[in-house]
């Protein structure tokens, strides 16, 4: 995990920015289904800071966060040579005590808000387990969201995103980058888990979740998560590794998870 906000933060260095959250729209009434677009995610980015370029250069779709275009077949799991590259397991992505790669029914390939999909307004893509989605690298880390729908409060990654550390108002230490989340959990089976070429910003909106025990949420794979006990593991901007418990209040964790929003807090 550390190694990963390390990355983020070498981008940064060369762009001056952090990477886009994800290629969508870059418009929250629209859905991305069939949209065309390439639907890269944050992680997929970083890979020449994860000494990963020749992986990275195996990405034909269109990288340019500026341009919003749509071709047939543009997803990047419709891109042969890129949904080739994304079967590439890479170890950085992955909990030591995580089960991504254990996944009982699909895997997440896109993360879209979108108010056009009703409530909740997250519209996730993901590919079953027979038709695609075996292959593809896991992830147990995805880019914060915040709450892209509030104004003031959303979070360091959104739709085509180009934040600087100078955007974060409310302190590099008080402001997460991205964390764990353990996909879906049903209360038995792990579902769903996130796949590193897609899954690039997922909102803070629901809080946090367990992907252990014998509970089932059905709102787990929008939730960050982890196979921790009681806590889920955060890299802040300024690469500090934190835990949040999973029982902190939701104003707390909203108020790290937005990077503007003037609210500056203490973990509990």
């Amino acid at each position: 995990q550390k190694q990963i906000g390390t990355a983020m933060l070498a981008f940064h260095t060369f762009k001056e920015r952090l990477p886009p959250g994800y290629l969508g729209p870059k418009d929250q009434t629209k859905k991305v289904d069939s949209s065309g677009l390439p639907l890269l995610g944050s992680m997929a980015f970083i890979l020449p800071q994860l000494e990963q370029e020749a992986l990275y250069n195996q990405i034909k779709v269109n990288t340019n966060y500026r341009q919003v275009t749509s071709t047939s077949n543009g997803e990047w799991f419709k891109n042969n040579p890129t949904y080739a590259a994304a079967q590439t397991k890479l170890g950085v992505m992955l909990c030591p005590s995580g089960l991504a790669e254990n996944n009982g029914k699909q895997t997440i390939v896109a993360i879209h808000t979108s108010t056009a999909v009703g409530n909740p307004p997250l519209e996730i893509l993901a590919l079953g387990l027979s038709s695609g989605g075996t292959p593809i690298g896991r992830s147990n880390y995805v880019g914060c969201a915040g709450r892209p729908t509030v104004a003031n409060w959303q979070g360091v990654y959104g739709d085509r995103s180009n934040t600087s550390l100078a955007d974060i108002k409310d302190g590099s230490g008080n402001t997460i980058l991205f964390g764990e989340s353990a996909g879906g959990w049903n209360g038995s089976i792990h579902e769903e888990s996130h796949s590193w070429m897609g899954s690039g910003a997922l909102p803070a909106e629901w809080g946090l979740g367990s992907a252990h025990g014998s509970v089932k949420d059905p709102r787990s794979v929008l939730k960050f998560s982890s196979n921790h006990s009681g806590v889920v593991l955060f890299t802040f901007a300024d690469n500090s590794v934190k835990s949040i418990p999973i029982t902190v209040n939701l104003g707390v964790f909203h108020a790290l998870s937005g990077m503007s929003d003037g609210q500056v807090v203490s973990l509990p």
